[in-house]
């Protein structure tokens, strides 16, 4: 085995214990391209942690599972209410408006894809393991979708959220087997997640089963753990819907603001 970065995934083989009976195939573009080639992984990488557990394996197995269920979202043109398209839309030269509706994923939120990202990251990685806590600063779409995912691999959630948030987010998350921990301002959210990860990770010394925590971070990991050459993600599934329209090259792409994941990826 040789040591292998994957570039943006963060996955990484040391089989140079000899410890190793995992294989993993990977398929790289022309040759010689180096770090910024894109990489498929068709297996799950060896790693110095417990990547290989059988856990984690199954882990992997059941978001694959979850994706073919529902691989990609709706795109809708715009009609009027007559059923043809829009005056606007009409001619060589109209403009031709599509809604990409994302709430129709599994979760019902946008951030379902990011969820699925940050999850993948965490457990190829090593940082996420069997009985695990997962905690996040989030009180909207990402927590509800990480609960979502969260409840399907068999661990418990944590989401820190203010104290003003909206009762509704908070039953949201709850009900998907969530806890919502409150904090009096924002400011404190971060700070409490991080409290949070070390108290449980302190109990784990004590009592390995209990597992600790992992804190997902989605705003310093949503970086690494997008995979932007594809992977289903945002970006990927509109240009593919795309590609057979009369206009296969969208000339806007409208997105709410939010934290700017969403534009980010796209």
């Amino acid at each position: 085995h040789q040591r292998v970065f994957l570039p943006k995934r963060g996955l990484m083989c040391e089989g140079a214990t000899g410890a190793c009976r995992r294989s993993f195939v990977v398929s790289r573009g022309k040759e010689g391209q180096g770090r910024g080639a894109s990489y498929e992984v068709g297996d799950v990488a060896c790693s110095p942690h417990d990547v290989r557990s059988s856990w984690v394996k199954e882990a992997f197995r059941t978001i694959y599972r979850l994706d073919q269920r529902a691989s990609t979202t709706p795109l809708i043109q715009l009609e009027d209410q007559q059923g043809g398209y829009p005056s606007f839309s009409k001619g060589k030269n109209g403009i031709d408006l599509y809604v990409k509706n994302e709430a129709a994923l599994p979760s019902g939120s946008l951030k379902h894809r990011l969820a699925r990202s940050l999850f993948m990251y965490a457990l190829a990685t090593g940082q996420l393991r069997e009985n695990m806590t997962v905690v996040e600063a989030s009180s909207g779409s990402t927590a509800i979708s990480e609960a979502w995912f969260a409840r399907r691999l068999g661990l418990s959630y944590i989401s820190v959220v203010a104290k003003s948030t909206a009762q509704e987010k908070i039953e949201a998350i709850e009900s998907l087997g969530g806890e919502c921990v409150l904090v009096e301002s924002t400011a404190k959210i971060y700070g409490k997640c991080e409290e949070i990860v070390k108290e449980l990770n302190e109990k784990a010394k004590l009592q390995p089963k209990r597992g600790g925590a992992h804190y997902l971070d989605q705003f310093t990991n949503a970086e690494a753990a997008t995979d932007w050459r594809g992977n289903n993600n945002l970006a990927t599934s509109i240009f593919s819907q795309m590609e057979r329209e009369r206009f296969p090259d969208p000339g806007w792409i409208v997105v709410g603001a939010g934290t700017g994941g969403t534009a980010t990826s796209i």
